[in-house]
């Protein structure tokens, strides 16, 4: 799955809708901000469920696609000793 709404059925009607489906993308497209959506956490599990009431989809079959493509990467701080330690 290259996008999570590559075959939604339809398209975001109300600003809620434009915004889960704005962050489910974001959190799809960068792995520092994933690491803070991990999909054990009620966030990430009210969001995923929005996000399929929106387009129609099962939710346990989206969270499985969902899930499967994230990647996860920890934020590094700018001027921490270990951020320099690894440049």
């Amino acid at each position: 799955m290259s996008e999570p709404d590559a075959a939604r059925p339809k398209v975001p009607e109300t600003k809620a809708d434009v915004a889960i489906t704005h962050l489910v993308r974001r959190i799809a497209g960068n792995p520092r901000l994933a690491y803070y959506f991990d999909p054990l956490t009620e966030s990430m599990s009210l969001l995923t469920a929005a996000y399929a009431d929106v387009y129609g989809l099962d939710v346990e079959s989206f969270r499985k696609d969902f899930y499967a493509a994230l990647r996860f990467e920890a934020p590094r701080c700018r001027g921490c000793p270990e951020a320099e330690a690894a440049q």
